[in-house]
């Protein structure tokens, strides 16, 4: 196998299926899809029941939140590669996946890409063109292959309730080294637990601030997300790292791969 996708889902119907329907195209190929199911309501899976592909494999059952479930996907994964793609994020509609996965020049590195991130009309490439570097510091889960090599060793970190995505994505990279290919994998919304800067969000923030330079962050990022519009603020925040989508834009954007070595 190929590729196995992760995909956890809590009492989102709706998001579910268009997550599976933006990866339709890839279950005829090496690529398998794990569904977590952690609902408190037999919805999902009932939904799932009716599915039949071979390819789609799902578990229903609680768990200790969205870590927890991503790494009981990590478990049952068999793919070469594994991508976490959540409820309602999506394949970018061209994306190109199938060349990477048959490039031998990988050979366990993580390979990351470009996600578009979503927030009502507003569209932003992350990371933003000419800004390719900085993928490496801080790249999304649903742009970024982890290899088999890794994930089979390393679990999310439970005690950390808001970022233990990214700590893991920076422990894969510090790990195996990493490649920036210049194609978009993704398609997500923003407004979930890592992008919201709220009350119960900051609560679990605090908790994890290590520096004074990270606490300082914090503080501008909660008053700012508590006193303007959540779409300004989001193009306040992309207008530093990101592009912003005008129009349609091509899978393949550079000319060039980018390389980081561990």
């Amino acid at each position: 196998m190929r590729l196995t996708i992760v995909t956890v889902v809590f009492n989102e119907l709706e998001k579910l299926k268009k997550t599976i329907a933006s990866l339709e195209s890839y279950l005829d190929q090496e690529v398998e899809l794990w569904i977590i199911d952690g609902s408190d309501n037999r919805i999902i899976n009932d939904y799932l029941l009716t599915l039949s592909h071979r390819k789609i494999n799902w578990i229903t059952e609680p768990d200790k939140g969205i870590y927890d479930a991503m790494n009981k996907g990590r478990e049952r994964a068999n793919g070469d590669y594994l991508i976490y793609m959540n409820a309602g994020d999506a394949f970018h509609s061209e994306h190109g996946l199938e060349t990477i996965l048959e490039d031998s020049r990988l050979n366990d590195l993580v390979v990351l890409g470009y996600s578009i991130e979503v927030y009502g009309s507003d569209k932003y490439l992350r990371p933003g063109l000419c800004k390719e570097a900085s993928v490496f510091e801080s790249p999304s889960h649903q742009a970024t292959l982890y290899p088999k090599s890794f994930y089979k060793n390393n679990i999310y970190r439970l005690d950390i309730h808001i970022g233990a995505d990214a700590e893991y994505t920076a422990r894969a990279i510090t790990s195996c080294g990493a490649v920036f290919v210049p194609i978009i994998f993704c398609e997500f919304e923003l407004g979930g637990l890592s992008s919201n800067y709220g009350l119960k969000s900051m609560s679990l923030r605090i908790r994890q601030i290590y520096s004074l330079g990270c606490a300082l962050k914090l503080i501008v990022k909660f008053i700012m997300w508590n006193s303007m519009p959540k779409s300004l603020y989001y193009r306040v925040l992309a207008s530093l790292k990101y592009t912003k989508v005008k129009s349609e834009l091509p899978p393949i954007l550079a000319k060039e791969e980018i390389y980081f070595s561990a």
